[in-house]
C-alpha cells in the first residue's frame, strides 16, 4: 500500500487508470468543514472542485491521449452538480436543480460518455448519459434507476446499473438505450461495472443479495463465493 494522504483528515479513493507508466487516482479528501474532489497523479495530489463547494468528490478517471477526464459531484449551495473535468477544467453537466451523481466516464476518439443519474421533481432517481455534455434518460423515472459504468465498442455503447422493481433492484444493461434485464426481479441485484474487449464479449460485476456476481455475455459465472459471507463486486478489467 502507498498512502495518498497523511492520515490527518478524512479521505477517499474511488477509481484509479494507469497510462504511460503514470498512475491516476481520484477521491475525496476533508478540507476544513468541505470536502473537496481530488486527482492524485503519482501520488501527487490536485484539488479538482470549487472552492465554493461544500462538498465534491470526484468518482472516475478516463486517460486518452495525455487528457485526464474526472467525473464527480459537487454542491454549492442547494444545489448538486454533476461534474466533468477535463486536465483540470470544469464542465457542469446539469443545472444542479436535482440531487444528482456522475459515477464512470469513457472517451472514444473525440467522444466523451457519462453515466450517472438525476432526481426528476418527484425526487426519483432516473439513469442518466451524458454524450459530449447531451443528457439522455436512459429510464422513464417511474422508478428508482441508477447508471454505475459505461463501455464504448465502436459504435456501440453499453451502460449497467440498476432499477428499482417492487421491493427489489434488477440489475440492467442498456446498450444503444435499448434495456435488458440481467435478473428477473426474485432477487435485489445491482451492476456495477462493465468492461467490452476488442472482440465484443461484455463482462459486467455487480452483487445479488449481497453476494458478489460476475455475468459473461450476459450469462451469470460462478467466481467461487462463499454463500457464508457477503460480498460485493464493484470492478472488473479483462487482457488478454
Amino acid at each position: 500500500a502507498t498512502n495518498l494522504t497523511d492520515g490527518t483528515v478524512y479521505a477517499s479513493a474511488n477509481a484509479v487508470a494507469v497510462s504511460d507508466g503514470d498512475v491516476y487516482v481520484v477521491g475525496n479528501e476533508g478540507s476544513g468543514s468541505e470536502s473537496v474532489a481530488k486527482l492524485w497523479k503519482n501520488g501527487v495530489g490536485v484539488t479538482l472542485s470549487n472552492e465554493d463547494a461544500s462538498y465534491a468528490t470526484a468518482n472516475a478517471v478516463y486517460v486518452s491521449e495525455n487528457d485526464v477526464y474526472v467525473v464527480g459531484v459537487e454542491s454549492i449551495g442547494s444545489k448538486w452538480i454533476s461534474k466533468l473535468w477535463k486536465n483540470g477544467e470544469p464542465m457542469d453537466l446539469s443545472d444542479g436543480l436535482g440531487y444528482e451523481k456522475a459515477n464512470d466516464v469513457y472517451v472514444e476518439g473525440n467522444d466523451i460518455y457519462v453515466v450517472g443519474y438525476k432526481r426528476n421533481t418527484s425526487t426519483t432517481k432516473i439513469a442518466k448519459l451524458w454524450k459530449n455534455g447531451v443528457e439522455v434518460d436512459l429510464s422513464d423515472g417511474t422508478t428508482r434507476a441508477e447508471a454505475n459504468a459505461v463501455a464504448v465498442l465502436g459504435n456501440d455503447v453499453y451502460v449497467v446499473g440498476l432499477e428499482r422493481d417492487g421491493f427489489q433492484n434488477v440489475a440492467k444493461l442498456w446498450k444503444n438505450g435499448e434495456v435488458t434485464d440481467l435478473s428477473d426481479g426474485t432477487e435485489d441485484v445491482e451492476a456495477n461495472d462493465i468492461y467490452v474487449t476488442d472482440n465484443g464479449d461484455v463482462y459486467i460485476v455487480g452483487a445479488a443479495n449481497e453476494k458478489a456476481r460476475l455475468w459473461v455475455n450476459g450469462e451469470i459465472v460462478d467466481i467461487g463465493i462463499d454463500d457464508a459471507i457477503e460480498s460485493a463486486a464493484y470492478s472488473v478489467f479483462v487482457k488478454e
